[in-house]
């Protein structure tokens, strides 16, 4: 019976054991987010910031890259609704705020490249003049 007990309490631990490490790779794997590269068009006015690709939109995390990026596009713009292409690093995570529309953000962790001119709009609004 004692033998039985030891067994008993000797592979419980074992189980045990696995179970912890099991958890702490989960959790060390999820908290590490690797950055991606994306190309597509920027915007930010005030403290809203938008990223817009040729298969998604993404809110702006405003952190000081983000900022940074927004006064090189302040320099190339020509009015205030120009969008400058770029190729940014950046991590994109679900939108865990409540002031922002958006469903998923970026974090910008790298400028790559700015484009020196501004984005050609797909649709020209102009006002007439009378």
């Amino acid at each position: 019976m004692k033998k039985a007990f030891v067994l008993f309490a000797l592979v419980l631990s074992v189980i045990a054991c696995k179970n912890t490490e099991e958890k702490t790779e989960e959790t060390t794997t999820t908290e590490v987010q690797a950055s991606e590269t994306f190309q597509g068009d920027f915007i930010m006015n005030g403290d809203v910031g938008v990223l817009m690709g040729k298969n998604f939109i993404y809110g702006v995390t405003i952190n000081d890259m983000a900022k940074t990026l927004a006064e090189k596009a302040e320099t190339i713009k020509k009015t205030e609704f120009d969008m400058i292409g770029v190729e940014v690093e950046g991590v994109v995570s679900k939108n865990e705020s409540t002031t922002s529309e958006w469903e998923n953000v970026i974090t910008i962790t790298k400028i790559v490249s700015v484009n020196p001119a501004p984005t050609e709009a797909d649709i020209k609004i102009e006002e007439k003049k009378s």
